[in-house]
């Protein structure tokens, strides 16, 4: 007989919840910076602020950062302005939904025109995501102790807890390069995740933070400045356990670099920044529910109910690139960036592996063999995998990949060649559909019979459940009569079977 059951909670993933709104603003120049000749290039950058419930509608709110990169009259060379606009997106959400979202923001189509030498428009679409991690009970059945019933027993997910916690940081680093700058033109900031350390009901989240500005130089020359800083922050995660499986976020709030001279003639860059720390701590549980059912003495009709049960994929790989990208005829390279794009999380039968494809989007800043400054955007396919252990459906993919070391050579005036090293991390969950009876109704007893020894010409393979259950005899009593250890039939055999 099947033991009282005990109620598990399994993780839930809810559906994404998807959003879109714009983000425009005029922008004045201020009467430092040169007229415009030509915009290059615009960027935005996104912060989150929050995120409201009102009635049943959650209302994110924020701000965007457009820097748009231009070639002045005066022929000064590139400039830069930048320009802060306000957002607001309200996306449907139930009342008992209302806390613990993941919310990311992605900019999209991001364009800028000059409406006068000195006044700009510019415009992005901003796509928003809401996603939430829960808790559900494992369906089960209330009373199948009085009957026989048949189980299946997993290592499924759960989601331990939760953790967020803002860092703020203010430090400086030196201008080792050499050139002095008089302007940082553009600046890109990047994470990775290092280390995780569970300490009872705490978490340590390390990593890094990668600094990548475009700086002006005297003469007007572009020249970029790196730097790697190490970050940690301490989160209050109850019930983390021992070996958690963890996505972290580090959000960047904000980031304010300015330069400031030395006495002995060198340079520093100070800068101002928070990040807000997001973590999720998910862990394995084993779970059991009740398949199939029946009775000995009576005729029973039940009710199952369709559930899912999901798996974790842990990523941490790394790897490095090299790769040729069409620049068309150019004599220099001011600056190239490169950022990556997902396309698509499949399972791949053939190889038995999770293949995630995507793009890096490479922006170059360049001089054509005309001397004029230009702005290329190119894109570069990648494909990365892993082990599918046992995971054919996947539903999820929190990886994130970063590029670090990024260097670039002008092989000729054609062709860019590219280098680095990629950081591919974080969870891939896989899902499973499955059944579980937790309802059982007696439709009538059984016919009483004499004692009765039955004997059963069974084939190899044939389940000795289905055999016991078609007989309406106790499973337990046809595996001990018969000596058998395993479900499944070895080879053909006559089995005694036992029914009163």
């Amino acid at each position: 007989m099947y033991p009282e059951p005990i109620q598990t909670e399994i993780l839930s993933i809810a559906p994404d919840r998807n959003g879109e709104t714009g983000a425009e603003c005029e922008i004045i120049l201020p009467d430092y910076c040169p007229n415009v000749l030509r915009i290059l290039q615009t960027d935005v950058s996104v912060t989150r602020k929050t995120c409201v419930p009102n009635a049943d509608r959650l209302t994110v709110e924020g701000t965007a950062e457009f820097r748009i990169l231009y070639l002045g009259e005066d022929g000064s060379g590139l400039s830069c302005v930048t320009q802060q606009t306000p957002f607001s997106c309200s996306l449907e959400a139930k009342t008992e939904e209302k806390d613990g979202f993941d919310v990311k923001i992605f900019p999209v189509a991001c364009s800028a025109r000059a409406l006068t030498s000195q006044k700009l428009y510019a415009r992005c679409t901003l796509q928003i995501r809401l996603r939430k991690d829960g808790k559900i009970p494992l369906p089960y059945l209330e009373d199948a102790a009085e009957y026989e019933c048949k189980t299946e027993t997993r290592t499924v997910a759960t989601l331990l807890c939760t953790g967020e916690k803002p860092l703020r940081i203010s430090d400086e680093f030196e201008n080792e390069t050499g050139k002095l700058a008089t302007q940082i033109c553009d600046c890109r900031v990047s994470f990775r995740e290092t280390e995780l350390k569970p300490l009872t009901d705490k978490l340590i989240v390390k990593g890094d933070m990668f600094l990548d500005l475009l700086c002006k130089a005297e003469d007007g020359a572009l020249f970029s400045l790196r730097q790697t800083v190490a970050v940690s922050q301490i989160l209050d995660m109850p019930n983390v356990g021992a070996n958690p499986v963890c996505t972290v976020d580090f959000d960047l709030l904000y980031f304010t670099p300015s330069l400031r001279e030395q006495p002995n003639g060198g340079q520093t860059v100070e800068y101002d920044t928070e990040i807000r720390v997001f973590c999720k701590a998910y862990g394995e549980t084993e779970a059991e529910w009740v398949r199939d059912a029946y009775c000995a003495k009576k005729i029973l009709d039940y009710t199952k109910t369709a559930f899912s049960v999901n798996r974790l994929i842990g990523v941490r790989e790394s790897g490095s690139i090299r790769e040729s990208v069409d620049v068309g005829s150019c004599t220099s390279i001011l600056q190239a960036t490169v950022t990556p794009e997902w396309k698509r999380l499949a399972y791949e039968s053939e190889s038995d592996a999770l293949l995630c494809e995507g793009a890096w989007i490479c922006k170059v800043l360049a001089v054509d063999g005309e001397g004029i400054q230009t702005a290329l955007q190119r894109e570069i396919p990648f494909r990365f995998q892993t082990p599918s252990e046992g995971c054919t459906n996947p539903i999820r993919n929190d990886t994130k990949v970063i590029l670090t070391d990024l260097s670039w050579n002008l092989t000729d005036p054609a062709h860019l060649e590219l280098r680095g090293t990629y950081y591919w991390n974080g969870l891939i969950v896989g899902q499973e559909k499955q059944e579980a009876v937790t309802e059982i109704t007696v439709r009538n007893d059984r016919p009483r019979c004499e004692d009765t020894v039955t004997l059963c010409y069974a084939k190899a393979g044939e389940s000795a459940w289905e055999i016991a259950k078609e007989y309406a005899c106790p499973y337990g009593e046809l595996m001990r009569t018969n000596e058998l250890t395993e479900d499944k039939l070895e080879s053909d055999r006559v089995l005694l079977i036992l029914t009163n």
